[in-house]
């Protein structure tokens, strides 16, 4: 070590202990955090993009303070829209808006509330439950850790 001291060897089971919680913790960040998305008034238009697998939805939930015209659009990786709809919405009203990949590839979407400002939810739904893998292996080498420090203390 610098400095000229020593440490002790770390425990094979307390760098699975380690690794499994941070696994789980991680993984509970990922599902827990839903960003709240905002188009201010005189906003420009919203737009990101997202990565889906066919048949994996996309939700997009956008409620305005003010009446307003709210259009939202779906486009594919080559910049053709594939889906778009526009709607007048009342004020404190919300527009439900939902796309269905047929393939998968990268996709953009667009919101335009012509300036008015809204808030903006985005859920992605997944077929396959690719999102839930890190649950049970970073479970796996928790429990790992823990039978391998359990015998450590028994001998």
């Amino acid at each position: 070590m610098a400095g000229g001291g020593s440490a002790p060897a770390l425990k094979i089971s307390d760098v699975f202990i380690f690794s499994g919680i941070s696994i789980l913790l991680a993984s509970l960040v990922m599902h827990a955090w839903e960003p709240q998305l905002t188009i201010d008034e005189g906003g420009e238009v919203m737009s990101s993009g997202v990565s889906m697998m066919e048949d994996d939805r996309l939700e997009i939930l956008v409620q305005t303070t003010n009446e307003s015209t709210v259009r939202i659009s779906v486009q594919d990786d080559s910049g053709s829209t594939i889906q778009s709809e526009i709607k007048t919405i009342a004020k404190g009203a919300s527009l439900e808006f939902s796309f269905e990949a047929e393939e998968g590839g990268f996709y953009t979407y667009k919101i335009d509330t012509r300036g008015n400002e809204a808030d903006v939810t985005v859920e992605i739904q997944r077929k396959w439950m690719i999102d839930f893998v890190p649950i049970p292996i970073g479970g796996a080498l928790l429990a790992v850790g823990l039978a391998q420090r359990k015998v450590s203390f028994e001998d």
